[in-house]
């Protein structure tokens, strides 16, 4: 439901691209700003810490999400539709559970998974220049 008007605002206010390498790296360095790296390996695990156990995915879980997810959305970066994922999630319930639960309780979680894509969507009628003037969606 929300695509069509979003849609609808994207013909109607065309968005020229980034022209120089230079112009894309202030709007993404401003949109994104750096953060100081930290180094976790020095922080103790405290009893606390260690105790504390992380809820597991259950199919329940999943299943909502299944529901909540549109057929009709775009994929993601995979290029997997949405009714192939929720069918493979259907058949298959407990491999994507025992999946999302290993890698929360390892914290690990691919460097596939963090990659986007990045729109910038104009705000208004305001200049192209300033990096403010745009809104960031990943997809």
């Amino acid at each position: 439901m929300m695509m069509v008007p979003l849609m609808a605002q994207l013909k109607s206010q065309p968005m020229p691209s980034p022209t120089t390498p230079k112009l894309l790296q202030k709007i993404v360095t401003a949109l994104f700003p750096q953060q100081r790296k930290f180094d976790y390996q020095h922080l103790e695990l405290t009893a606390q810490d260690e105790s504390e156990d992380i809820p597991t995915v259950t199919e329940k879980d999943l299943m909502e999400i299944c529901n909540r997810v549109g057929n009709n959305k775009g994929p993601g970066l995979d290029g997997i539709p949405n009714i192939a994922l929720k069918t493979a999630i259907k058949a298959a319930p407990a491999l994507f559970t025992e999946t999302y639960d290993t890698c929360l309780k390892e914290g690990y979680f691919p460097s596939r998974w963090k990659q986007h894509r990045l729109v910038l969507l104009l705000k208004g009628k305001k200049s192209v220049s300033a990096p403010t003037h745009e809104w960031s969606l990943l997809l």
